[in-house]
């Protein structure tokens, strides 16, 4: 599977699949008459009892009564390399941040809620003068259980010791988070999926399992790769009400003969035709916006796989049947069975950890007092 991932995202090279431009009135039935076709899609019937999406001569007799087809578009996005702790230093997932400060020190009421989204921290980072007066703090203001409030160079922020660590409060519109400055690193626990992370030039970073360490990009972590991770946007497509005439737009055929892409129209709609048989019958619509398809494996073994690559310069995966691929999705041939693809081989996020049983940590603190009363 990493040879045929690693030939999907090769934009160029690889085995190419040949291009064509068909011409002639041919007639295309649809698979799978009754029933469930393949893949788990019902042919359903349009009023007249013919099949929805039979195509004859161009025609595409109820097109929409079929499920929308889900889109996994993937496309390439530049990272910085990223700098690992040393030693692979990394906070235990059982540790986790506690509840925010009831009152600032003037004794205001605080609302903000915690932050469940990795913040923006940009300008805490870069700011040198505030790090230097953190580093500082460290080692004077260690009396447990006790806030200390800070505004340096217009950013204001809550340090708190709980004993053994360090914890600095940050305010972002209506939230607030805490965050641990550890090793020369920011970290940040990450509540919807368990796990600490740490900044580094921009980005949050998560040192997964393995020694792979996943960059936070789009609301997702991403396993990094050579200056880059492969994001995915799942999409919903819409089919469009009438196929082309068989002769429209441009067509690529599967090294082994048994599958067609058809692309055409102004949208750049995008066909999978089943050209195993003595004349093409109409699969799946597969999406909107294509340029061109590329096909890897059909031969030897190795499971057919369709390649689509956008307008926009993102690219989409598909099986022989047209069912979109991620790594949600496993394979059921046997070749994928033998081997496995992780998550670190696809490129892809893979499903977040299992939450702690019973997670451990600091308790909740108690609120500063209001100004004038005497400090813990």
């Amino acid at each position: 599977m990493r040879g045929l991932l690693a030939a999907a995202l090769l934009l160029a090279g690889g085995a190419p699949a040949r291009a064509e431009h068909e011409r002639g009135g041919v007639s295309i039935q649809p698979r799978g008459g009754g029933g469930a076709g393949r893949g788990g899609r019902p042919s359903a019937v349009s009023p007249g009892g013919a099949p929805a999406g039979a195509i004859r001569g161009g025609g595409f007799a109820g097109a929409r009564s079929y499920s929308p087809p889900v889109i996994i578009k993937m496309r390439r996005v530049q990272v910085p390399q990223p700098r690992r702790p040393e030693g692979g230093a990394r906070i235990a997932p059982t540790e986790r941040p506690f509840s925010p400060p009831a009152r600032d020190d003037r004794g205001a009421i605080l609302r903000q809620r915690p932050a469940t989204r990795p913040p923006a921290h940009t300008s805490v980072a870069g700011d040198r003068q505030l790090v230097r007066s953190i580093e500082s703090g460290q080692r004077v203001e260690i009396v447990p259980r006790h806030y200390y409030w800070h505004d340096v160079g217009g950013t204001r922020y809550c340090h708190y010791f709980d004993g053994r660590a360090h914890w600095y409060g940050f305010y972002r519109g209506p939230r607030f988070y805490w965050t641990r400055y550890w090793t020369g690193f920011w970290w940040w626990y990450d509540p919807i999926y368990f796990r600490w992370v740490y900044w580094w030039n921009g980005y949050w970073w998560w040192p997964g399992p393995g020694g792979v360490v996943y960059a936070y990009v789009d609301n997702n972590y991403y396993p990094y790769q050579e200056g880059s991770v492969i994001v995915k946007s799942p999409e919903v497509g819409q089919p469009p009400a009438q196929a082309p005439s068989a002769a429209a737009g441009q067509s690529w055929k599967s090294p082994d003969g048994s599958r067609m892409v058809q692309v055409a129209g102004a949208q750049g709609e995008a066909y999978l035709y089943d050209t195993s048989g003595r004349e093409p019958s109409f699969i799946a619509y597969l999406a909107s916006g294509v340029k061109q398809a590329r096909f890897s494996g059909g031969t030897r073994g190795k499971p057919l796989r369709i390649l689509l690559d956008f307008n926009d310069g993102a690219f989409a995966l598909y099986d022989r049947e047209g069912r979109a691929l991620d790594v949600k999705s496993p394979d059921e041939s046997p070749a994928a069975q033998e081997s496995p693809r992780t998550s670190e081989e696809s490129g892809l996020p893979g499903p977040p950890p299992e939450p702690p049983s019973s997670p451990s940590g600091p308790a909740s603190p108690p609120p500063q007092p209001p100004s004038g009363q005497p400090p813990q």
